[in-house]
């Protein structure tokens, strides 16, 4: 009995989770009530209230949801991908959904929805630090936060600017200054950015990255 009530639970979630994100598609977050959330996922107030104190609640839920997917696909990826791949695999997905994710980082620093993620990534980001770059003589949380603040400023920028780049483009320039600037703080051996060939060879607007080294 008790697992049937936690499908039932689990289903209920996901239709208002569905339903928000729906609606976050044709309106802004600001003027979308609890009443048309329900409406559209065909439940009552008091359903929703059972499970969200409100609808902001139910977003930052979705949205950690969001994301702990997202690592798990990048987790899934690690072994095979450069460096790059995981930040570009990010932009990839937010470029999938980009007014959900316009709403989710509007505003910058300024809102909780920013925040939350920048410490998401932060927790994230340190666990993998702790594994490719052990060997650097810098706080690995320091150095998680530096990364996720910059990578979470970025993506803001890049959707409410409408993606004036590729994902790979913004992979390319984020991890590039990013691992040149811990190389450089650190005097860490050359071999990490070495390891970072794509960014540094590529021709055309990124030919340029290569005179950091």
């Amino acid at each position: 009995m008790a697992k049937r009530v936690d499908r039932r639970v689990a289903r209920t979630k996901r239709m208002l989770r569905e339903s928000l994100m729906e609606l976050i598609y044709d309106h802004p977050f600001e003027t979308i009530t609890v009443q048309q959330i329900t409406e559209r996922a065909n439940l009552g107030r008091a359903t929703f209230y059972m499970h969200y104190k409100d609808k902001e609640e139910l977003f930052l839920l979705s949205m950690q949801e969001e994301f702990t997917e997202l690592v798990e696909r990048i987790a899934e990826e690690e072994s095979k991908l450069g460096y790059q791949e995981p930040v570009e695999i990010l932009f990839d997905i937010l470029a999938e959904r980009p007014q959900v994710f316009s709403t989710l980082f509007a505003g910058g620093g300024k809102t909780k929805f920013h925040n939350m993620t920048r410490d998401f990534i932060a927790n994230q980001t340190e666990m993998r630090f702790q594994t490719i770059l052990s060997d650097i003589n810098i706080p690995m949380d320091v150095m998680a936060m530096y990364f996720a603040g910059a990578l979470t400023n970025m993506v803001s920028w890049w959707l409410e600017n409408d993606r004036p780049y590729s994902p790979y483009e913004m992979s390319v320039l984020i991890n590039t200054m990013f691992f040149q600037g811990v190389s450089q703080f650190a005097q860490i051996n050359r071999s990490y950015t070495e390891n970072l060939p794509k960014f540094v060879n590529d021709s055309g607007m990124f030919g340029e990255i290569a005179m950091l080294q």
